[in-house]
């Protein structure tokens, strides 16, 4: 029973402050012109952004799989993990190269 009161307040309230929200307009809007350049500076960020952080992961998995190989110890299930983890690390920093390329074409064709 309290939760149910309590859901009916809470859902009251929400109601009340979009009222409230939506009872005075703002005087000023704020207007986006977007240009080609302004694009392609934008989608240029994002792709150093993506890359970077994709080719931090990676180089982590391929270190991780590194270790994995290392304390192995010859279990053959152990270092098939570890070459997958080094594999899908170098897939991962593949991708982010890839990536980038894919981006600069596209900025390319924006210019």
């Amino acid at each position: 029973m309290k939760k149910l009161v309590f859901s009916f307040v809470l859902s009251g309230f929400l109601f009340a402050v979009g009222g409230f929200a939506l009872a005075a307009p703002p005087a000023n809007l704020p207007t986006v012109n977007w240009t080609r350049s302004d694009i392609a500076t934008l989608m240029g960020t994002l792709r150093d952004w993506f890359a970077g952080v994709v080719v931090i992961i990676g180089i982590a998995m391929m270190l991780w799989g590194a270790f994995l190989f290392m304390t192995a110890a010859g279990d053959e299930t152990q270092i098939d993990k570890a070459k997958k983890t080094i594999m899908y690390g170098l897939m991962g920093v593949a991708v982010a190269i890839l990536a980038y390329g894919v981006f600069t074409l596209v900025e390319s064709f924006l210019k």
